[in-house]
């Protein structure tokens, strides 16, 4: 069975894919290192003490306990597409959440909701990453093999190349020796008509 490769994504294709991806990466990034900077600012104007700032920041990581590993099972049931889809909708519905209000039960909701997509986007993007080297690494194997295959046939080509040069001058050798065999013939019949027409004239002779 011969395996069909799926034509090469156009230049401003593989430009808007590397954009997306990377302002999705930025964003879950951004969110999650956003309570730090601002933590003096949500000490002075909403009064959380560090405690508070700190569940915020530590909430992040309690559903990552499981779902990283749930996640990478869902990427590789529904395709990297779905999952990034999927999770990314999810982190940004934890984003929305947590400026939605001011109050911390809001605020660690949110960023709860955000941790449970945050990681699994990371695996959904790292696994499409990965299978868009892999298939171009493909694409380019196969290159090689016809690369290969054409270089194959060239040589095959100069060899037959050969053997008919080969069999041209062993052609000419066997051409020269019938001319030399035709030419010997010759003067042996030359020779053998002198002796005959010798003969005879002695027989007039008498």
């Amino acid at each position: 069975m011969v395996e069909t490769l799926r034509p090469e994504p156009s230049r401003s294709y593989r430009w808007i894919v590397l954009v997306v991806v990377s302002m999705t990466m930025f964003g879950n990034y951004y969110v999650y290192d956003c309570i730090a900077p601002i933590a003096d600012l949500l000490a002075k104007q909403l009064g959380f003490s560090d405690s508070n700032i700190g569940l915020l920041q530590a909430i992040y990581s309690i559903p990552n306990v499981f779902m990283v590993l749930v996640g990478g099972y869902i990427v590789d049931r529904i395709g990297t597409r779905k999952g990034i889809l999927l999770f990314g909708t999810i982190c940004l519905l934890g984003a929305g959440v947590t400026v939605l209000e001011g109050k911390l039960a809001v605020m660690a909701t949110g960023r709860l909701i955000f941790g449970l997509g945050a990681e699994s986007l990371i695996v959904a993007v790292t696994t499409a990453i990965a299978a868009a080297v892999e298939e171009q690494g493909a694409a380019t194997r196969e290159i090689a093999r016809n690369i290969q295959h054409a270089a194959g046939g060239t040589s095959q080509v100069s060899s037959n190349i050969v053997g008919v040069s080969t069999a041209s001058a062993d052609a000419g050798v066997a051409a020269n020796e019938v001319l030399k065999a035709s030419a010997a013939l010759r003067r042996e019949a030359d020779g053998l008509r002198s002796e005959i027409d010798a003969f005879l004239n002695n027989i007039r002779a008498a």
